[in-house]
């Protein structure tokens, strides 16, 4: 449960990410956002998020 817990706090911190970086570039909205993860190793996840 904790890892479900961190994973669901780091994919809310990308959707912040790319807001503040939306708006930085005069966008009004972040669309069709998608979450890419990854194991590294035995005790690291990456988590890759993008949109448009």
């Amino acid at each position: 449960m904790v890892y479900a817990n961190q994973l669901e706090k780091v994919c809310h911190h990308a959707i912040e990410l790319l807001s503040n970086n939306a708006r930085s570039l005069g966008a009004n909205a972040v669309i069709s956002v998608d979450f890419d993860t990854s194991e590294i190793g035995n005790a690291t996840t990456e988590v890759l998020a993008y949109g448009t």
